[in-house]
């Protein structure tokens, strides 16, 4: 007889609402939440969710921490306006996140973003704005 070893196991997701009914996202159900967005498939995002997340982050990191945002994880507008204003920067990848982020509100000061990722124009054009930091 052969040991084998356990299947993984995955991490349960306790901020899930488990019913018996339907599957309720941020308080509302799909169904609901569908006929919001007048089409499907959509995409469900819980601003309160991504504050607390962001808030236990602060909490467990030391204050010397700075938390940025990768824009590159979902760069739709809501979200990187919401991130912009909880996070202590925005990390983009390319010109085009760049004026994203910067038109979503993120104050220049706080768009990083590596010098090799980015074109030369782009780079002569930001390192001439004081306020943005190259990495």
């Amino acid at each position: 007889m052969t040991n084998r070893p356990n299947p993984p196991q995955h991490a349960v997701l306790r901020k899930l609402q488990a019913s018996p009914g339907p599957f309720l996202w941020a308080g509302k159900s799909l169904e609901a939440l569908a006929v919001q967005a007048g089409q499907t498939p959509f995409y469900a995002y819980d601003s309160a969710r991504m504050q607390s997340t962001v808030a236990q982050l602060r909490e467990t990191l030391p204050p010397s921490i700075q938390l940025h945002y990768a824009m590159k994880a979902n760069p739709l507008p809501a979200v990187v306006t919401l991130m912009a204003s909880l996070v202590d920067g925005i990390d983009v990848a390319s010109g085009g996140e760049l004026q994203s982020a910067l038109a979503a509100g993120a104050p220049s000061v706080f768009v990083t973003f590596p010098r090799s990722t980015l074109p030369g124009f782009i780079s002569r054009r930001t390192s001439a704005a004081s306020s943005t930091r190259m990495t």
